[in-house]
């Protein structure tokens, strides 16, 4: 070789070794061909120059115009690379560059100004290629200084304010540099035929491998195939025995009296010995320092992925995340944050006695960096951003304390689903590119995992949790109990049963969809006070249960204690009837009054049971004594027979005060019962009727005397008066805890079908059934009755009126039913005349009011 030949074989060897190790990438991303594509046009520039310094066929001017072929494209391919490496979509220039370069290429083809033939002086034995450039060269500089310039921009757009983008940048923009430099000095009459220019493009090139190796798109193993350490075998081969071959011809034939053929034979023999010996040496090396690390890794790497496939749950999948980690990368400590809601909080750790008590919101600067970028990062990087800088000293300081050294992203579909924040290494090694390549990877596939486990696990806990109040559901709620059971053993575990009171009574007042308002709110109570300390369930329509781990009677009697006050604050600011919610609640707790999970909640119903039967609204922790009190729960029976005696004497009460009372009920009882039975109501439904029938103007014994038996039209001040018995006997009948399924019939039965009536001025079928037909029996009676303020009406009349009102005062439909009872002669009149309720009152005066 002469006039600086193996500077151009080297080169050409480089570029060959870069271009065959790329050529067996999967090739991902456009850079990759960008980047073999520039390969390409350094190969034709190096092996031109290696062919024309060689001499090689068909001559010297063709080799150089090959060469320069690869000089003129180089600055293009350079453009082009670092475009794609920046992933611009746009153009910015590309066709114009390689029209502008490719121009400038035939014109030196036609003309030899820009970068002309060289001249071949042998000098010393050796021949020496000197370039004679003239100013038309500096054309040539002033393109490539343009392009250069512009693509320089670029990069300094992309790396403003960005110091981690510039890192990326910096082994690119360093060979520009030394692209640039090499050309210019190879002009100086200094380095006249040294090829400075050949030897800046193999620097160059190693720059820009390193910038795509920085940049995790291939790994370094690529480099050590087979084919490669074969060629690197060969290359070393060739140069170690360039020098002894002369001479060991010589001693084989000389001395050793061997043939020519037999010389050259045994030196090719000793040559591929050499070469063979040499890449089993290279291949150890490389095994040692790069494949059996990148080896293991790839075992666990596919380990990791068939394991996985068969898990659901993520704590099993976050902790087979962290042995493969541990095992192959080190890590000291591994925190795993997976997003929940508007937050990202801790669900793993390595080490459970690790804290757990930091979150990051969707805004927090870690978060934001990994929304936009899905690399693995090490601190000392991420530090060097600017959203670092939005980060609180504290949460600096924790992130120090905890030895943080590298970030991954857990990334399905461009979702950020968690993070993983990892500590230095065990063997106290900083994390180099490899590590980075296998936790990318890793994060990869779990991130897949973990979207379809949490899209198990959301669907089998909506399975698990009752749909209206989003609280343990009643299966679920066996299971968990259970499960605590047997994990409590001899440790404390209480059980609290709650029922609300009256809450059939509550939807009767107020409409189903307010009774889901409240059970709603009440789930929200129970499971704000709980936590994530026990673990709250609904396991009938009015009927919950907490399960606490660790909770003793006390504890738990104190937190029943709060939560009964809760709710009881529902709705309690308002002001009607029966608005306030009360619940009774029973208490167990194990080991020391059950003996198993089954037991335990026997216990907490039997004492909810026997608050129930004492008045409701309080809180029983169970005892023996308890127990022995507890009934089994029967169907609702009437409890009117219970308290017969005391609706009597209220109602003998009110007949002093008011004559027409206590007949009146009687008969109202009579014609409600009949239009109920008409109706096709039940036979238990009929009976409520009558029932609410006798006790629905109970409330006018808080009425005055003189407002009961005014013989003229009532004021307006007196009218409000009149209409409060209504309240008045929903609130007496609350007293009479067996009889409180009248108090939506009593209290709606001045209610009107128009929505004008009292005391809620409700409408239509929002109106109880029973109220409805309290109206219409109330109002018939009225009107056939004889009172101290009016006379009765004919029946004929009465039932016109009943037309009349139909659809305004009045149900249409059980109006119609009333009207055809009363036609038909199925109902009796049962009022009575005046003789015969003014017996024993001497009163004539006549007046209208009706109330």
């Amino acid at each position: 070789m002469s006039g600086y030949s193996w500077i151009s074989v080297i080169s050409l060897f480089c570029y060959l070794f870069l271009f065959m190790t790329f050529l067996a990438v999967k090739k991902e991303q456009k850079v990759i061909y960008t980047f073999m594509a520039l390969l390409v046009v350094l190969i034709l520039w190096s092996g031109g120059s290696f062919a024309m310094r060689a001499q090689l066929w068909p001559s010297v001017n063709f080799w150089h115009y090959v060469s320069v072929c690869g000089i003129m494209l180089l600055p293009v391919m350079f453009y082009h690379f670092t475009l794609d490496f920046l992933e611009e979509k746009r153009g910015h220039g590309r066709v114009i560059w390689l029209l502008v370069f490719v121009g400038m290429l035939v014109f030196n083809q036609f003309t030899n100004l820009l970068i002309p033939t060289p001249q071949v002086v042998a000098q010393n034995g050796h021949l020496e290629f000197i370039y004679e450039y003239g100013w038309q060269v500096y054309i040539v500089f002033a393109m490539v200084i343009l392009c250069m310039g512009q693509m320089i921009f670029l990069i300094y757009r992309h790396s403003k304010g960005d110091p981690v983008v510039f890192h990326q940048l910096l082994p690119i923009i360093l060979g520009v540099v030394v692209l640039i430099a090499g050309h210019a000095l190879a002009t100086l009459p200094v380095f006249l035929g040294f090829p400075l220019d050949i030897l800046s493009g193999v620097i160059n090139a190693c720059l820009l491998f390193y910038a795509l190796y920085q940049k995790r798109l291939f790994q370094m193993t690529m480099l050590i195939s087979r084919p490669n350490c074969f060629i690197m075998a060969l290359i070393a081969g060739v140069v170690l025995s360039y020098r002894f071959v002369l001479p060991l011809q010589t001693f084989l034939t000389q001395k050793a009296g061997l043939q020519h053929t037999h010389a050259m034979i045994l030196m090719a023999m000793a040559l591929m010995m050499v070469i063979g010996l040499l890449y089993l040496l290279i291949a150890s090396f490389f095994n040692t320092l790069f494949v059996r690390s990148g080896q293991q890794q790839s075992e666990l790497m596919a380990a990791f992925s068939q394991e996985i496939t068969r898990l659901l749950l993520v704590g099993d999948i976050l902790q087979k995340l962290s042995d493969a980690i541990q095992e192959a990368v080190g890590s000291q400590r591994i925190f795993v944050l997976i997003r929940s809601g508007e937050m990202y909080k801790i669900v793993y750790t390595a080490s459970p006695l690790e804290e757990k008590n930091f979150t990051f919101s969707q805004d927090h600067p870690l978060v934001t960096y990994f929304k936009e970028h899905t690399g693995c990062i090490l601190y000392r990087e991420f530090a060097r951003t600017t959203v670092y800088r939005g980060m609180w000293e504290s949460e600096k300081q924790l992130f120090a304390a905890l030895e943080l050294e590298c970030f991954c992203p857990l990334v399905c579909e461009n979702e950020l689903l968690g993070l993983m924040l990892l500590s230095k290494k065990k063997s106290h090694v900083a994390y180099h590119v490899g590590d980075l390549n296998f936790l990318q990877s890793i994060s990869t596939i779990c991130a897949i995992a973990l979207k379809n486990s949490c899209l198990y696990e959301k669907a089998l806990d909506e399975a698990r949790r009752d749909e209206l109040t989003g609280l343990i559901s009643r299966k679920y709620f066996y299971e968990l109990l259970d499960r605590e059971f047997d994990k409590a053993g001899n440790s404390a575990l209480s059980l609290c049963v709650l029922n609300i009171d009256d809450f059939k009574l509550y939807n009767q007042l107020y409409g189903t969809n307010e009774g889901d308002l409240a059970l709603k709110r009440v789930g929200e109570i129970l499971a704000a006070s709980v936590g994530e300390n026990g673990y709250a369930s609904r396991i009938n329509g009015k009927e919950f249960a907490l399960i606490l781990p660790g909770y003793d009677t006390y504890s738990a009697k104190m937190l029943s204690e709060n939560i009964a006050r809760q709710i009881g604050d529902i709705n309690s600011r308002e002001n009607r009837i029966g608005s306030r919610l009360t619940v009774s609640i029973g208490i167990c707790a194990a080991p020391y009054m059950a003996s198993n999970a089954r037991e335990l909640l026997k216990n907490a119903d039997a004492a909810v049971y026997s608050v129930k039967r004492s008045g409701k609204n309080g809180i029983l922790m169970y005892s023996e004594e308890s127990y022995g009190q507890a009934m089994e729960r029967t169907r609702h029976q009437s409890g009117y027979n219970e308290h017969a005696s005391t609706i009597y004497a209220l109602t003998a009460a009110i007949d002093t005060k008011d004559h027409y009372t206590f007949q009146h009920s009687q008969n109202v009882a009579y014609y409600a019962g009949e239009l109920a039975r008409a109706a096709g109501l039940d036979a238990s439904l009929v009976e409520i009727a009558k029932e609410a029938a006798l006790l629905h103007d109970i409330g006018k014994i808080g009425v005055r005397e003189d407002i009961l038996n005014k013989t003229g039209s009532l004021t307006p001040e007196e009218y409000e008066i009149m209409k409060s018995h209504v309240d008045n006997a929903a609130n007496i009948i609350r007293y009479l805890p067996s009889l409180d399924y009248v108090i939506p019939g009593v209290l709606s039965h001045h209610e009107r079908y128009d929505g004008r009536g009292y005391p809620r001025k409700l409408a239509g079928e929002e109106i109880p059934v029973i109220g409805r037909i309290l109206c219409i029996a109330d109002a018939f009676d009225a009107m056939t009755s004889f009172r101290a303020y009016k006379k009765p009406v004919p029946v004929e009349r009465a039932v016109e009126i009943l037309k009349e009102e139909s659809g305004q005062q009045f149900d249409p439909n059980l109006a119609g039913i009333f009207i055809q009872l009363v036609e038909d002669g199925k109902i009796e009149l049962q009022a009575k005349t005046a003789a015969e309720i003014f017996s024993n009152n001497q009163t004539n005066s006549e007046g209208v009011h009706t109330a």
